[in-house]
């Protein structure tokens, strides 16, 4: 069984299980159709994935005032490309000794315990505008990280880091990645403590000819008031490379046991978490093809568009909460049974 990534549990008892995966090639064919989404239409074409140094953004009295970015500069600068693959708790180990990574991984990797903050305004502004506020505590250091949504791809993420000296926020740093209409808003409320992660990480490197990626095994728990929710998967995160380096990596993993595709993060299930409800069921956004695309391209597009409205069903009809999230779920179920008679 499972763990659902959906189902918030008191503290007391644990979380009820999701639904079981069939062990047979469905999972493969899930990561595999969605995962295309994020292969470059052309070589070279997929953007340029800095490695996740940390900056100093600390401001220098010397220094000029660097010119303010605008909403639409911000989706230039360097995110991340990734992808959580949930697995039940009592399997974590055997996916660490997977081919893909014995064979592959640079070395034993690292092992760290996460402290993470989630902060927000009382109103949830920045949840509200897609935007998330985390401080994360390793070890003595702390770092604030800023993260974007980018539209129309759940697997990529603008993200900016800065250094901080403890796990209270600094506003200062965080503000020239916010928004600049939102900034005044920002400033007349104070942030408060939404949720916090706390996490145990083993991170290892894989090399593969297409690219590098960082495997993440993360088991823990998000908390909020008394709520809490257990955490256990596989986050895969490009670090250079071709996109399509993380779709190989999660196919031979879902080769090598039951994994759960998710394009859910654990910012989304901590906020739904401290509010008390269940995920969000959405409506598919309405394509619009260009008339100019080939038949095949027009097809690719639609099937991609199917794939990630079950993927964002998913965690509501798991949840059962939320009657819509079963109506979508099903509903796409069944439009990928016609579409493939």
């Amino acid at each position: 069984m499972l763990k659902s990534d959906a189902t918030p549990a008191r503290k007391t008892p644990s979380a009820p299980d999701g639904n079981p995966v069939p062990k047979d090639n469905n999972r493969t064919q899930v990561v595999a159709g969605f995962l295309r989404q994020i292969e470059p239409a052309e070589p070279g074409a997929e953007p340029a994935i800095v490695e996740g140094a940390v900056s100093d953004q600390t401001p220098s009295q010397d220094a000029p005032p660097a010119p303010e970015p605008t909403r639409s500069s911000l989706a230039a600068h360097p995110g991340e490309i990734e992808l959580k693959l949930l697995v039940d708790a009592d399997r974590m180990a055997h996916f660490n000794a997977a081919p893909v990574i014995a064979a592959n991984a640079r070395n034993k990797g690292s092992r760290k315990h996460l402290k993470s903050v989630y902060y927000d305004t009382p109103d949830r502004m920045l949840r509200r505008n897609g935007l998330s506020l985390r401080v994360r505590q390793s070890g003595a250091r702390f770092v604030q990280t800023v993260k974007t949504d980018v539209a129309d791809d759940p697997l990529r993420r603008g993200e900016w880091e800065a250094s901080v000296a403890s796990l209270a926020p600094d506003l200062a740093l965080a503000m020239p990645f916010i928004p600049e209409k939102l900034r005044s808003h920002l400033e007349a409320q104070p942030l408060e403590a939404i949720f916090t992660a706390d996490v145990h990480r083993h991170a290892r490197m894989i090399d593969l000819p297409s690219g590098t990626v960082e495997i993440a095994f993360d088991q823990g728990v998000l908390t909020a008031s008394d709520r809490s929710l257990p955490v256990s998967e596989i986050e895969l995160e490009l670090k250079s490379g071709n996109a399509s380096t993380i779709y190989e990596v999660a196919l031979r993993l879902a080769e090598h046991g039951a994994v759960k595709p998710s394009i859910r993060s654990k910012s989304a299930r901590g906020f739904d978490l401290a509010a008390g409800v269940p995920p969000s069921a959405r409506r598919p956004r309405k394509l619009r093809l260009d008339p100019s695309v080939t038949l095949d391209e027009a097809f690719a597009t639609i099937l991609r568009s199917c794939f990630l409205h079950l993927l964002q069903s998913l965690p509501a009809a798991e949840d059962g909460r939320n009657p819509e999230g079963v109506h979508h779920f099903v509903s796409r179920c069944a439009g990928f049974d016609r579409r493939s008679t």
